[in-house]
Parts: structure tokens; C-alpha cells; sequence
């Protein structure tokens, strides 16, 4: 009985943070710079990394079901940052040298686009 709920969660778990309205990460200067430094950290997680914004440098894999909980995509709210993310290894060379500016507001890291870019 257990099986479809985790079936359910574990499909959502695919694209947290990510509609077809909205098909990036809004994250703060400070957090993508925490990732772009520990890239290495992220990437021995494995080929599937789920990021938890709060909990930078990562001190072991996130507990998917506790942001689960908590994180509901909102696209309507483009001033809304991204907490949690699901990062596949290509998305982390994405991510990889990207320069983080103090002076931006905010970025925007688009995954199937491999593109990030500075509000």
C-alpha cells in the first residue's frame, strides 16, 4: 500500500522548483556561489543531486522527503527564490566556473538550457 505514495513523490521529485511556466532556478547570489565553490562535493553525491540551498557546503546527501514537504513550486511568485534543487551531473557542469557577481539581485540557472544569468 505503501509503494504509490512513493511512486507519487518520487515523480514529483523529478523537477522540484520546476513547471513548464517556470523552467529555472531563482537563487541568491550567496547560493550559487556555494555550489559553484563545492562543485566537487556535489558531484561524488552521484548522478543525481538533490540540493538543499539552506545546507551549503552539503554535510551529506539532502533528505529528499523533508523538502519534499515543504517545497511547492509557486511560478506566479518570480521574487520567490528556489530552496531545493534536483541537479543531474550535466547540470552541475553547467554550474561549473560559473562567476557569481555581489552586485547581482539574483540569478537564474536554466538546467535544460545550461544557461545562467544575472537579474
Amino acid at each position: 500500500m505503501m509503494k504509490y505514495p512513493l511512486t507519487i513523490l518520487l515523480a514529483f521529485a523529478a523537477t522540484p522548483g520546476l513547471t513548464q511556466e517556470k523552467n529555472f532556478y531563482r537563487l541568491r547570489p550567496e547560493v550559487l556561489e556555494c555550489i559553484v565553490e563545492h562543485i566537487g562535493l556535489y558531484r561524488a553525491m552521484g548522478d543525481l543531486v538533490y540540493v538543499d540551498a539552506a545546507e551549503c557546503p552539503p554535510e551529506g546527501a539532502a533528505n529528499i522527503l523533508d523538502n519534499l514537504i515543504n517545497e511547492i513550486p509557486t511560478p506566479e511568485f518570480a521574487e520567490e527564490y528556489d530552496s531545493f534543487l534536483v541537479l543531474t551531473a550535466l547540470n552541475l557542469d553547467c554550474l561549473d566556473g560559473v562567476a557569481v557577481s555581489s552586485e547581482a539581485r539574483a540569478y537564474r540557472f536554466y538546467p535544460d538550457q545550461c544557461r545562467v544569468e544575472a537579474e
